[in-house]
């Protein structure tokens, strides 16, 4: 059994979540059904909120087994004088700061019933207020693990640590001063890549494609266009690649302006959670299914534009360019029946740069309506700590008025990969103004099963021995200075109390325990 216990201080706004992100944590680090856990986040945090709204202080009690989470919530306040009142929904004596900070909609106490599966709450006007309630839990499928396709160059790294603290799963490792990737944490994003000074890290593909056959089409992702001059035309660029032998291109902007129109239909006729995903970044989908699980559910059942580009190849070889390991992994997905490879872009562009001399015409105008973004009034987020901000909201069922969200793992989305040399912005510009206006024929198609959860987090397929070895981690994890430097090779301490408890690591590992055990000596 796991304890968890935690102060709550009411009117602290700032410090509210606090238990209840620990708790999450503590349930996916044992592997517990994503459904459980969003159902368990939902009602700790209204409990933790109503103490916060209501309360002058109160203490959060949680324990973890096999079978279920367990919390009961005590707090100092002015009690419930109707409690029928209080459990319906809509009724709210919030006070005005809280509306303010977007709490007290009246749903706290008929959410937390609607999500346990066992509820009790005991209130003494003028005392206080006790909740109970329970969460039956299962253990999260097993599910196969995603094959990393990111390459390491370990003669290059001057153990700088910056890639293992912007690694959203704390995927990266430094061992015998070059670096390592833990493969079931790996969402294929290119975060370590972006911050590495010396280029140690890249994509676990060629940089050259073969020589074309008559056959053969060339998917190229839509950044591609943003990367030569305003009076360098789409056409210019078909052109010069039909001399280098390549005479069927697709761009994938007509795929995922398909899957926009997609999803965008879907919100309108279908009953779905909020916000809906949609796949337009395979590196986020990675990072739902290794750290938020319970959102599986809010990506619509389509394939992502590659994917779909992917299926509508039907004859020869399908030869994908991509910016990211993440991409690389969907298009070069083994099929018996078809042909396909994939290649990142550098030797391309490189081809190409020497092939087109931009000419004295006039530049490209976009159309006066273009939108930039593509997804007309959807939200839209880039960057993996943002996007990372945002799903923490959304699992915790915090974000209710989005309806459809676009979330991208590098900034400007796929536009600031750093496989690109050109500025994300100015290469998104020329990218949208240099778009054919005749497009080609494209459709989103529907994913064939549905995303499922990765292993990622959990710490056993068995959630008994996954609790112990959780419980081991925090014994550990308390005897560690807390510096989180990353000098030991992990990216914080919590990560070297789990290294030494995988056996990926000693406790000799941390540089400060390792001194004071050679002072006592």
């Amino acid at each position: 059994m796991i304890e968890i216990t935690g102060k709550i201080k009411g009117g602290d706004y700032a410090s509210a979540g606090h238990a209840s992100k620990e708790i999450k944590t503590a349930l996916k680090r044992i592997g517990a059904d994503a459904a459980a856990v969003r159902r368990a986040m939902v009602a700790v945090y209204e409990a933790e909120m109503n103490v916060v709204i209501h309360a002058r202080q109160g203490m959060l009690r949680a324990a973890v087994t096999p079978d279920a989470l367990e919390v009961e919530v005590c707090d100092s306040g002015p009690g419930i004088a109707d409690m029928a009142q209080a459990m319906s929904e809509g009724f709210s004596t919030a006070p005005p700061e809280a509306r303010e900070f977007g709490f007290g909609a009246g749903m706290g106490l008929p959410n937390i019933r609607r999500n346990t599966n066992r509820f009790s709450i005991h209130s003494d006007v003028g005392h206080g207020t006790r909740l109970q309630f329970a969460v039956v839990l299962a253990a999260q499928p097993e599910t196969e693990t995603f094959t990393a396709s990111v390459s390491i160059d370990p003669e290059k790294c001057k153990c700088c640590l910056r890639c293992l603290h912007v690694c959203p799963t704390q995927a990266v490792r430094l061992r015998d001063n070059a670096p390592i990737i833990l493969p079931h944490l790996c969402i294929g994003c290119a975060a370590c890549r972006s911050v590495c000074p010396e280029n140690v890290y890249g994509v676990a593909c060629p940089d050259k494609p073969s020589a074309p056959t008559s056959e053969a089409t060339l998917y190229l992702p839509a950044p591609l266009r943003g990367q030569f001059g305003f009076t360098v035309s789409e056409e210019m660029i078909r052109d010069a690649l039909a001399a280098l032998g390549w005479n069927k291109v697709w761009f994938g902007d007509a795929w995922e302006n398909a899957l926009n129109e997609a999803v965008e239909n879907y919100a309108q006729t279908h009953e779905s959670p909020t916000p809906l995903l949609p796949p337009v970044c395979p590196a986020v989908v990675n990072l739902i299914q290794v750290r938020y699980p319970s959102l599986l559910g809010n990506v619509p059942p389509f394939l992502s534009a590659l994917e779909s580009a992917r299926e509508s190849i039907t004859n020869g070889q399908g030869v994908f360019v991509v910016p990211c390991a993440a991409m690389y992994a969907l298009a070069h997905e083994s099929s018996a029946l078809r042909r396909r490879a994939a290649v990142t872009p550098g030797e391309l562009l490189r081809m190409l740069s020497s092939a087109l001399r931009p000419s004295a015409g006039p530049e490209a105008k976009a159309a006066p309506d273009a939108d930039a973004s593509g997804h007309g009034a959807s939200l839209i987020i880039s960057g993996i700590e943002r996007v990372c901000q945002f799903l923490d909201k959304a699992e915790d069922g915090r974000v209710n008025d989005c309806r459809v969200a676009h979330l991208y793992a590098c900034d400007s989305g796929c536009f600031g990969s750093p496989v690109w040399p050109e500025h994300p912005e100015i290469s998104k510009l020329r990218g949208v103004t240099k778009a054919s206006a005749a497009g080609q024929a494209a459709t989103a198609l529907f994913r064939p099963k549905p995303l499922e959860a990765r292993a990622g987090l959990r710490l056993d397929p068995d959630m008994g021995k996954a609790i112990a070895k959780l419980a081991q981690i925090d014994r550990i994890r308390a005897t560690l200075p807390g510096r989180d430097c990353g000098v030991c090779g992990s990216p914080s301490c919590l990560a070297l109390a789990e290294d030494i408890v995988m056996g990926r690591a000693t406790a000799l590992s941390c540089v400060y325990k390792k001194r004071s055990a050679d002072s006592s000596d």
